[in-house]
């Protein structure tokens, strides 16, 4: 009640004390800094367009510029009145640990979303996986990322957490090493099936022949021989590239007599 009969009792002081002329100059300097603050916006904005900065980062840096434009403006509207300015700013500074306070999930997702921007780890388009979660990023806001998943649905990660968290960029590299394990019998001649495996992997469009192909036994399973294929694809045809190549693989296994084998249990019954 005291703190508001005193802004009350300056208030009063504040008009009382204006003249003509001194509401004139305010008014004038009303005027003239709202004409700076959009001039100096228009040069703000020419210069992110030459240097090409992230669109939403752009928007953040816009915003916080028009804030201290227009900050520097009342401060100095203030002054002219008979106002202190030091009022103004620790009032300032009590609203902006206030809201900090309650908007603190917020600030560290805009924070998160800054961080993200100013890295920039992955971008529109990008097929990344991050906090659990596999999907190609359709838009980074400033509070969330928005990933669409395989099947298509549209998942909101926030972006204080994302930024918290490994992330992998599937899109990062314009090719990709395929990984692929066929495991064959015992009793399978694993230099045919090699063979087998070498003549798919040449005949495969999606493989890039100029870069270094692996074609190795991997491991002496329990039941199998593991023969280990690696090979470079375009990033874009990486899931095309490896069903191509296990179904070529399987059908030419099954012509040619190479068994993959499989879990099983034998049972003997013993008659007593």
């Amino acid at each position: 009640m005291t703190e508001t009969t005193e802004a009350a009792s300056m208030l009063t002081d504040v008009i009382t004390k204006l003249n003509i002329m001194s509401i004139v100059s305010i008014i004038i300097t009303i005027i003239a800094g709202l004409i700076i603050i959009k001039y100096v916006m228009k040069i703000v904005d020419k210069i992110f367009q030459k240097t090409n900065f992230n669109e939403t980062l752009e928007k953040i840096m816009a915003s916080v510029i028009r804030f201290a434009l227009y900050f520097v403006l009342v401060t100095t509207v203030a002054d002219m009145m008979g106002l202190p300015p030091a009022s103004l700013i620790t009032l300032a500074g009590t609203l902006g640990v206030a809201f900090s306070l309650a908007m603190q999930d917020s600030l560290s997702n805009i924070a998160g979303g800054i961080l993200l921007m100013s890295t920039m780890p992955f971008q529109v388009g990008d097929f990344v996986e991050a906090c659990g979660i596999s999907g190609t990023v359709d838009n980074i806001g400033l509070i969330h990322t928005a990933l669409n998943t395989i099947d298509n649905k549209r998942i909101f990660v926030p972006n204080g957490t994302l930024s918290k968290n490994t992330i992998v960029n599937y899109s990062a590299e314009d090719t990709r090493q395929l990984e692929i394990v066929f495991p064959i019998g015992y009793n399978c001649d694993t230099r045919k099936a090699k063979s087998i495996i070498e003549e798919m992997v040449q005949k495969s469009p999606y493989v890039k022949q100029d870069k270094k192909i692996l074609i190795k036994v991997w491991n002496l399973g329990e039941s199998s021989v593991d023969i280990m294929l690696r090979c470079w694809t375009e990033k874009a045809d990486y899931l095309e590239a490896k069903c191509s190549l296990l179904e070529e693989v399987k059908y030419a296994f099954d012509e040619r007599g190479i068994s993959i084998p499989f879990n099983q249990l034998d049972v003997h019954i013993s008659n007593k």
